[in-house]
Parts: C-alpha cells; sequence; structure tokens
C-alpha cells in the first residue's frame, strides 16, 4: 500500500512490464537520502495525461518518504500539486533516481 494512492506503484508496473518499465533497483532504493532526487508519477485520468515528475527528497519517516516537487506539473499531477509542494511516497512509488 502506497503512502499516496494517486501515485504510481512502479514496482508493480516493472512486474508487469520488466522489458519495457525500468525501475531502480532495492539497493539504489535503499540508498536514497535526503537530498537526492526521485521521480514518481500519477496515471492520467479523467481526460489528464498522466504524468511522471522530479520530488527532492526531505525526509523520511520508517517506509515513507517526503519531498518537495522541484518543477511546475503540467498534467494530471497539476491537478494536486505544483512546485515546491510536498509529496508523501514509498520506495515501491519510486521510477528513477538522479
Amino acid at each position: 500500500m502506497s503512502a499516496n494512492p494517486l501515485l504510481i506503484d512502479a514496482q508493480a508496473m516493472h512486474s508487469a512490464n520488466p522489458k519495457t518499465f525500468e525501475v531502480p533497483d532495492s539497493w539504489t532504493l535503499a540508498d536514497i537520502v535526503i537530498g537526492d532526487l526521485v521521480k514518481v508519477g500519477v496515471d492520467g485520468e479523467d481526460g489528464w495525461m498522466g504524468e511522471r515528475f522530479w520530488v527532492r527528497v526531505t525526509g523520511w519517516d520508517g517506509k515513507t518518504g517526503r519531498g518537495t516537487i522541484t518543477h511546475k506539473l503540467t498534467a494530471a499531477a497539476s491537478v494536486y500539486w505544483g512546485v515546491s509542494d510536498l509529496v508523501y511516497f514509498d520506495r515501491c512509488n519510486i521510477m528513477g533516481t538522479e
């Protein structure tokens, strides 16, 4: 169960589509620290396109991370959040790291 049900479960997407939907490995996910960038996303709904976006990690509470959105959102995610808004996520939601 995700900390934020709006976010895509990237691990489930990878399990269903391992050749076309890549995610960070478990070692990379375990090494994420405050200050890192993680990519998360939402599916499109109600006519909106899905959107993936970067979040700067600001903390962890057990398995739940939190961070701020780093740029203006333009598609489905913009219905829920704006730049610098706080987003809660689990490691299963992480699609990429930087």
